[in-house]
């Protein structure tokens, strides 16, 4: 009786595609650099994975998507050349942005009226149901004429220790 042993052919495995599927490392490249996910955490205090799901739910905002904001884009794209030079020990001409752009001159020697600082000391005057005999007229349909409603609530005791 003679032994032949056989060989294990290979027989090739189907390929899964799936969302986790990367490829091998040596042609395998991040789409975004890692400097720009460093820039979103250490200056805009917002871990990349936050980003990344949040991305998920634009479709949900497309006026905010589509809002065009251009002051803001340029301060945004400024802020990351900044942090793209600083990493890499280059210099930078770009300033930073004016933190009183905003904020108007305060003319500190001005006059107030003594007469607005009085009227704002003094009490608010409710005038009384008395005082106002005049008839009250609704325009239009009333919103609660001859309909009930309660209020649901939480009952909390409050025992003294």
């Amino acid at each position: 009786m003679a032994i032949t042993t056989r060989r294990k052919q290979h027989v090739p495995q189907p390929q899964h595609h799936s969302s986790n599927y990367k490829p091998p490392f040596s042609i395998w490249q991040p789409t975004v650099p890692r400097w720009e996910k460093m820039f979103c955490s250490s200056v805009g205090s917002v871990p990349w994975e936050k980003l990344v799901e949040t991305k998920k739910y634009m479709y949900l905002y497309d006026n905010v998507v589509n809002w065009n904001d251009s002051a803001s884009e340029e301060a945004f794209d400024n802020a990351k050349s900044r942090f793209w030079s600083e990493i890499n020990g280059l210099p930078c001409d770009i300033p930073l942005p004016d933190p009183d752009i905003y904020i108007d001159d305060i003319d500190w020697s001005s006059t107030i009226d003594p007469e607005l600082i009085l009227d704002l000391e003094r009490d608010a005057i409710v005038p009384s149901d008395k005082e106002n005999d005049a008839e009250v007229v609704i325009i239009g349909d009333a919103l609660l004429v001859n309909q009930s409603f309660f209020c649901i609530g939480i009952a909390i005791k409050y025992t003294k220790i």
